[in-house]
């Protein structure tokens, strides 16, 4: 299984091993709706239980203040903590990459349908109103920065 119980999170790539020991992307939170599906097929409910510990994992480590979203956050395999924060496709490790603020979107809005917990509707807000306060938005609404 790619999911660590310490971690509390899907585990995104192997490759980078020099660089990363566990690298968590902001992109698995568009896959967890396979796994509440799997539970709905299967009625085991493992597969709901990682999907929620990944999204809770997500929400509290993945975010800025702001609520502009990494990359890629990489944790200690032994305590499960943060070892750090930043990009690997975006342009800094500061900069917001609108891909993954899409996929959080998504990804919370998703984890509100199949859970019904409010705070993953809050933070579904929160990323589109950071989306969407930005003063350099194009009139179409379409980002083209990363």
């Amino acid at each position: 299984t790619r999911y660590n119980p310490k971690v509390r999170a899907i585990r995104s790539w192997d490759f980078g091993r020099d660089v990363w020991q566990y690298p968590v992307i902001i992109d698995n939170m568009l896959n967890l709706e396979l796994l509440f599906r799997a539970t709905e097929i299967t009625g085991d409910s493992l597969y709901y239980h990682i999907a929620v510990n990944h999204a809770d994992t997500t929400l509290k480590n993945h975010f800025r203040k702001d609520f502009s979203s990494y990359h890629v956050v990489d944790y200690d395999t032994l305590t499960g903590g943060v070892r750090s924060k930043g990009t690997h496709q975006g342009y800094d490790d500061s900069s917001v990459w609108s891909r993954g603020q899409a996929w959080g979107l998504y990804g919370f809005t998703m984890c509100y349908r199949f859970t019904k917990n409010p705070a993953y509707l809050v933070q579904a807000k929160r990323i589109a109103e950071f989306f969407f306060s930005q003063p350099n938005l194009p009139a179409d609404l379409i980002p083209y920065w990363d």
